[in-house]
């Protein structure tokens, strides 16, 4: 069976932070379980926002909502690791914007995951779809 596979975009991060492993992070495994990993991209995607005094509910005029994701597991994190985060904007039209996060054990400098999503520009009013002004958008991002 052919496993997935995520490359992680041949650019700069737009967004660097970290991240610590808690112990409700733990599996019974007694590491990270599989489903904090979406977790932890929230939170990298979240800190970007809040860094470009953006949100989910407005962006750049418009809420975003995911549209997918895939992740690929590397290698286990455990209680107190401390994660590198990267953030990189791959690609970014007026309908929608695919992410990618790369997740970097501190202590040994492994990859334990990198994450890929795709964000639709939304109206929740109307329920449907909507594109994005790109003049708002930072022209470097929409290389």
């Amino acid at each position: 069976m052919e496993r997935v596979r995520l490359k992680i975009p041949p650019k700069n991060p737009i967004f660097k932070t970290k991240l610590v492993v808690q112990i409700g992070d733990l599996n019974y495994g007694n590491h990270v379980g599989n489903d904090r990993i979406l977790l932890y991209a929230h939170e990298v995607r979240q800190q970007f926002f809040d860094s470009i005094e953006q949100s989910e509910l407005s962006f750049f005029g418009s809420a975003v909502i995911m549209s997918d994701s895939t992740c690929v597991y590397k290698s286990q994190a455990f209680w107190k690791d401390q994660i590198e985060a990267e953030l990189y904007l791959d690609e970014i039209t007026p309908t929608s914007m695919r992410l990618f996060y790369r997740l970097i054990n501190n202590k040994n400098k492994n990859d334990i995951a990198l994450i890929q999503t795709t964000l639709v520009f939304f109206n929740y009013d109307t329920n449907k779809v909507s594109p994005i002004n790109t003049k708002l958008i930072p022209s470097d991002w929409m290389k």
